[in-house]
């Protein structure tokens, strides 16, 4: 049973805004991304042939998830762990991830992915990709490429677009003829000038780049060569803590070791010390003794006062969650 079919694939085009993860890699025909397939399909073979079905749904539905507890799997096997998928539990109907045995060692995991965006701001998003993939697919130009500036989504709700492309084909058809590929790094004559388009659900800004048009034009290309995000404040903790304070008192008292292992899913990462701090208490720099001590603002407490007493381990992940 694989996750990807073995085919020839001749779409090379980048991952389109609002295409899914595991659409992209199936279609793509660029080989670093048939590495990652074979890789994908090799991993699922490890996995319990009655969850074999479960982990291929949730890779097409779900992938980031899914995606990290295949991963998880993988290691587990690797290090000569017996498994057992969603077991059941005596001291409650709750089910955690994986159950892993070797010889007389036993252990439950549960798997996180945390990530630091709210259900809001994913549904922003998604509003956002609706809008750019609908660009890229609805206006072409042989003069230019489009820079946005700025989007801003004002309600939650569907968008209608046809009045955008309309817009955005007569701003390009209006400018064509001051469009001039040596003034390609001008900053200042490409930028002085931009269309803003608004309407009750969302304001975008535009401005045009000139592209060579005497090369042989492809109609599938994308339109959008620059996507300018907007600035925001990092905060590399918080999230986590909530993630594995859902996990910490989920099972109850197990009577075997329980970790928690969670995948960082930030753009922003945190740094190793940032995790000690989060999981021991900040740490405080005393210039007297010239020692570090902690304070007493970690998940795990102190010595005399001891918290999350249920949880046996931590096990953070860094970059093996695959994003385009």
């Amino acid at each position: 049973m694989k996750v990807f079919e073995e085919k020839v694939r001749i779409d090379s085009r980048p991952i389109q805004p609002n295409e899914s993860i595991f659409d992209f890699l199936n279609r793509t025909s660029y080989p670093l991304f048939n590495q990652i397939r074979n890789k994908v399909n090799s991993w699922i073979e490890t996995v319990p042939d009655s969850n074999k079905v479960e982990f291929i749904d949730g890779l097409k539905h779900d992938w980031e998830s899914t995606y990290f507890e295949l991963l998880l799997n993988k290691l587990f096997v690797s290090l000569g762990f017996e498994i057992e998928i969603h077991p059941q539990l005596s001291s409650s109907t709750k089910r955690p991830d994986f159950k892993l045995v070797n010889g007389e060692e036993i252990l439950f995991a549960e798997a996180r992915l945390a990530t630091d965006k709210s259900d809001q701001q994913r549904a922003i998003e998604g509003l956002e990709n609706q809008i750019l993939s609908g660009i890229n697919r609805n206006v072409r130009s042989r003069y230019a490429y489009l820079s946005i500036q700025n989007l801003v989504i004002k309600k939650n709700q569907s968008v209608a677009l046809k009045s955008l492309y309309k817009v955005i084909k007569s701003y390009i058809e209006e400018n064509k003829d001051n469009l001039d590929a040596s003034n390609l790094f001008n900053y200042h004559e490409r930028y002085e000038d931009r269309l803003i388009y608004e309407n009750e659900a969302f304001k975008i800004e535009i401005t045009l780049i000139p592209r060579d048009f005497t090369k042989d034009f492809e109609p599938n290309y994308r339109i959008i060569a620059v996507e300018t995000g907007p600035a925001q404040f990092i905060d590399s903790t918080t999230y986590l803590k909530k993630a594995i304070q859902r996990k910490a008192n989920k099972y109850g008292k197990l009577e075997v070791p329980f970790i928690i292992c969670i995948q960082i899913g930030s753009d922003f990462s945190a740094f190793p010390q940032e995790l000690d701090d989060l999981l021991f208490g900040t740490g405080i720099y005393q210039l007297d003794y010239k020692t570090i001590r902690r304070d007493h603002n970690g998940l795990y407490g102190t010595q005399k006062q001891p918290k999350m007493t249920k949880v046996s381990g931590i096990m953070f992940v860094w970059g093996a969650l695959f994003k385009t």
